[in-house]
This record gives structure tokens, sequence and C-alpha cells, in this order.
């Protein structure tokens, strides 16, 4: 077993190595992208949903995607996706972060990075557009009360 192991571990890195020659995105990200719900098999579909869609997405390059073990806590199933991906760009980042909702995220490269003010400002606008659009959208779905009790607790977190 151990033997079978380290073939396995070599071999994902035998892959993210050749992965890397031919992969020119400056950055490097590993997330951590998480599901839960009711069903078992609608955990499952959606992280495999969004592996595929991780997979297909312009600008970015999927060096390895591991789905943990699928645990049942109560009423709710949930798992996650440990993604090592690159992206092109700020832009392609944005898009990573708000598309596909990583609950946590580890740089693993550049040391420094510069980007040029367009690519800045594309990301910021897609940014700045998507966060317009979920509080548009939760805005119509919360009473007044509901809305202004979210407010409190959201600003409180970035104090």
């Amino acid at each position: 077993t151990q033997y079978r192991l380290k073939e396995e571990i070599a071999e994902r890195a035998r892959k993210r190595r050749e992965l890397a020659e031919e992969d020119d995105n400056p950055v490097r990200v590993k997330v951590t992208i998480e599901a839960q719900a009711v069903e078992k098999a609608g955990v499952e579909k959606a992280l495999a949903e969004m592996e595929a869609a991780l997979r297909k997405e312009p600008g970015m390059t999927v060096y390895e995607c591991v789905l943990e073990k699928l645990i049942k806590s109560g009423e709710h199933y949930s798992s996650f996706l440990e993604v090592n991906i690159s992206v092109k760009n700020f832009r392609a980042l944005m898009k990573l972060l708000f598309f596909y909702g990583p609950s946590s995220l580890e740089v693993l490269k550049p040391d420094k990075w510069s980007i040029s003010l367009d690519d800045l400002q594309d990301g910021l606008v897609d940014a700045a557009n998507m966060v317009y659009g979920y509080n548009d959208y939760i805005v119509k779905q919360m009473t007044k009360k509901e809305l202004m009790e979210f407010s409190r607790k959201l600003k409180g977190q970035f104090r």
C-alpha cells in the first residue's frame, strides 16, 4: 500500500510538472470549493459540474482537482474540491473568486505580480458588477428588518 501511494503521488507530481512547462499563466493558487445539500447526489453532482466547468474555463489551467470524501452531518451532506489552478490575469482571478466562490485561497506563485491598468480596471469592474448583482438579488429577497440585520453583521466583519 505504501509503495502504491508513493507511485500515485509521483504520477500527480509528474503531471503537474508537465502542465507547468506549457502554462504561461502568471498566477497559481490553491482553492477549496465547498458544497452542501440535503441529498448526497446533490453534492456529488454540484462538485462534478464545478470541476468540469473549471477545466473548460478560458484563461485557467487546472493542475489538480481532488474531490474529498463526502460526509453527513445531521440532515446535510457535504464535501469539497481542493483545486490547484493557474489564471492568466487579474480578471480571470476575479472570475474564479466570484463564480466559483472558494471558501479558502492560497497563492502559490508568484512572490510579486505586476498587472496592467487595463487588467486591473477590467477585473475590478467585473467584481463591482457581480457585487451589485448579488446585492440586487439579496435586497429583493429580504424584508427591511432582515436587510438591516444582514447589513449590520456584514459591516461588523470588516472592522
